[in-house]
């Protein structure tokens, strides 16, 4: 009878100690269950509060195609948006337009802007269908650069898909068909 009798008040030593955390947790859970309810409405209203305002820019505005390529703003503000015709430039008022044209070789290589990169000295580079570009803002024009067959210097390809400088001064552009080029402008 002894026996039994220790064996069932350790089994209730051991149900006390069990509901005891038990109750502690519960409680604790409890706890941090109330915080998030007082935290959620809040920040739920905050959203509610918030609204943002969106200004289209659109064709009747100036912008010379709806679907935008590469997005980039300039160290002096500028918004430059690279599209399937043309790279534009907004000022936060009006938009100035920049297409290839075939009689002016200072204009873009083409009309299709895959990319734009400004560098570390804020030249502005921007890729296209036919080349890479670099834009001189104090003439307003651009320098091309191509590929030229059994040219070892030239671009290996005039699809240019992304424009980067690493930290060395290098500078790299990935075509697609001619791979990666890497140029030491120092």
């Amino acid at each position: 009878r002894l026996g039994l009798e220790g064996t069932s008040k350790l089994r209730e030593v051991r149900g006390a100690a069990n509901s005891r955390s038990y109750y502690f947790f519960l409680r604790h859970l409890c706890c941090l269950g109330l915080v998030l309810l007082n935290l959620l409405p809040r920040g739920y209203t905050q959203l509610q509060k918030t609204k943002l305002h969106f200004k289209h820019i659109q064709n009747e505005d100036g912008l010379s195609n709806s679907t935008i390529e590469a997005i980039h703003q300039d160290q002096r503000g500028f918004i430059w948006l690279g599209t399937r015709d043309g790279l534009n430039r907004y000022d936060g008022h009006q938009i100035t337009v920049y297409k290839y044209t075939s009689t002016y070789p200072y204009s873009l290589s083409d009309s299709y802007v895959t990319c734009i990169y400004e560098d570390r000295q804020h030249q502005l580079w921007v890729g296209t269908l036919n080349g890479l570009n670099r834009y001189d803002p104090r003439l307003n024009r651009f320098t091309r650069f191509q590929h030229i067959n059994q040219q070892k210097n030239s671009l290996s390809h005039n699809y240019v898909t992304a424009i980067l400088e690493d930290h060395k001064g290098h500078f790299w552009v990935t075509t697609l068909g001619g791979g990666i080029n890497v140029m030491d402008r120092k």
